[in-house]
């Protein structure tokens, strides 16, 4: 069984300065009672400066690099993940943590407004305040399916063939289109 709470905050992703993990743990700050939990391949300094932001606050816990076929036992922990990442495509952590039930947390850099819509809680990933509010408002919200019922019905990998073949087969039909 792992060593951490039932329900936290997760974020899975690289441990970088592009992803926000320093952000999410200043952000947090005044919350010590929310758990935070860490799964990602670690930058090494990067790392060693989130550790000392969160150095005298409790409840957070930095796993390191998971293989990915254990990484729904640790989606399935997460109330809340959270990705205030700076560029993002969408966040396929965010679609897996999505799928296990998980309130989600964005950036609104990126495609994440195609794919997310209004199912999820967007933050600048350049704004501290802005990240705990979209946290907090999150944590408390009431758990949904919409999201997850969303991404089953638009993205599931036969539905994104289905989609790139009719793309393939408008461009073909298309004037003056020739296949080679």
């Amino acid at each position: 069984s792992l060593d951490l709470p039932n329900e936290c905050i997760l974020e899975a992703a690289a441990v970088h300065p592009v992803k926000g993990q320093l952000k999410v743990i200043r952000a947090l700050a005044e919350h010590p009672e929310l758990p935070l939990v860490f799964v990602g391949r670690p930058d090494a300094g990067y790392l060693e400066m989130c550790r000392a932001a969160a150095r005298g606050r409790p409840n957070v816990w930095f796993v390191g690099e998971v293989p990915h076929a254990h990484m729904a036992a640790y989606l399935a922990r997460a109330r809340v993940h959270v990705l205030p990442s700076l560029r993002e495509s969408p966040g396929l952590a965010t679609l897996e943590a999505a799928l296990q039930g998980a309130r989600c947390v964005v950036s609104h850099h990126g495609p994440t407004l195609e794919y997310f819509g209004p199912d999820v809680w967007y933050c600048d990933p350049a704004s501290t305040e802005s990240i705990r509010d979209a946290i907090v408002r999150a944590w408390v919200a009431p758990a949904s399916t919409r999201l997850r019922d969303r991404i089953l019905t638009h993205f599931t990998w036969p539905e994104v063939g289905l989609q790139t073949q009719a793309a393939y087969a408008r461009l073909l039909a298309a004037p003056g289109a020739t296949a080679s």
